[in-house]
């Protein structure tokens, strides 16, 4: 039998460590990857990640079963134009993001009615082990799928089968209420490191300060992307964060409140968000949410990845809307 082709495009930590979990697995996959940095590119090859590398983004994507897009938000602009008469018919495309709604828009708008897709953003803590890249990365990883507005239940299925095979947790999350949590559990963290940074380097005793800065002002302000990627990242979730930045003002001045009192109120709101913090360290590093399980969808060991695109991606449905008549997505 032919074996199936994975295309990774974006070959930084997540599309390596995508491509290594997918060797790991031992799937049916002859896996491709394509980065416009020729380092990247290198270290893929070097570590198994991907079985060849294209400079050239339509040869990688064009005899992909599956495609995988991980690259940062600002370049799905051009991306998905780009690549509009490349994919394969019947494939399945998987675009992460940490942004669902502006690409829930965009995938819409670009991607044809001949390929299934679907949103996912892996949530990577990096507390048990670095966020680097490593063919576990994905282990017990809470994963969020977004569907389509005409996602087929098959294509779901598909994307649940996947992500068990890369060792994680699917799931099943609405775009709207996605991008509310997350901008307040992620985006506003990045962009509070980066306020805190500008605050402090914009200050008149920096020069002193900075010889000071230690392990704390670190983590303080290590926001983990790039300028562009955290620009792009905050304006296409720009209502939440800035619903989260109001929040974070009042929550700030009532810390500045405690702070002229005569310290036990301060001690109590200490110890309440240690607890929580301690409780969510548990939790996360666990991976045991035990109060909001994600359904657990049965698969079969042999072949599961090639009945799942070879099968039920080419199969048609019946759409709700419809009123007796096929179509296929």
């Amino acid at each position: 039998m032919p074996e199936l082709t994975a295309a990774i495009v974006g070959l930084g930590t997540t599309g390596t460590s995508l491509g290594l979990a997918l060797k790991q697995a031992r799937t049916e996959f002859h896996v491709l990857g394509h980065d416009r940095d020729r380092g990247r590119l290198a270290v893929a090859s070097k570590l198994g990640a991907v079985d060849k590398t294209h400079w050239n983004l339509h040869r990688t994507v064009e005899p992909a079963d599956l495609t995988v897009l991980a690259v940062p938000g600002s370049e799905l602009p051009d991306l998905l134009p780009l690549l509009d008469e490349t994919w394969k018919p019947r494939s399945l495309v998987v675009i992460l993001t940490s942004a669902m709604q502006p690409v829930l828009a965009l995938a819409e708008e670009h991607l044809p009615e001949q390929v299934a897709w679907v949103l996912a953003n892996p949530v990577l803590t990096g507390i048990n082990a670095p966020v680097r890249e490593r063919e576990d990365l994905f282990k017990d990883v809470l994963f969020c799928l977004v569907p389509g507005r005409d996602t087929a239940p098959e294509t779901m299925q598909v994307a649940h089968n996947l992500i068990e095979h890369l060792g994680a947790k699917p799931h099943y999350v609405d775009a709207l209420e996605h991008d509310g949590l997350v901008a307040g559990v992620e985006h506003t963290a990045h962009l509070l490191a980066a306020a805190y940074m500008h605050a402090a380097a914009s200050g008149a005793g920096w020069s002193d300060a900075r010889k000071l800065a230690g392990r704390a002002f670190h983590q303080a302000t290590d926001s983990t992307l790039s300028p562009q990627h955290l620009q792009a990242t905050l304006l296409a979730n720009r209502e939440y964060v800035s619903t989260w930045l109001t929040i974070m003002q009042h929550e700030l001045a009532e810390w500045q409140q405690l702070l002229t009192g005569d310290g036990d109120e301060l001690l109590a709101r200490l110890e309440d968000q240690d607890e929580a913090r301690v409780r969510w360290l548990k939790g996360a590093s666990l991976q045991d949410w035990s109060e909001d399980r994600a359904p657990v969808v049965e698969t079969s060991a042999g072949g599961v990845m090639r009945q799942m695109f070879l099968g039920r991606l080419g199969s048609r449905r019946r759409l709700p809307q419809d009123d007796g008549t096929d179509r296929a997505r």
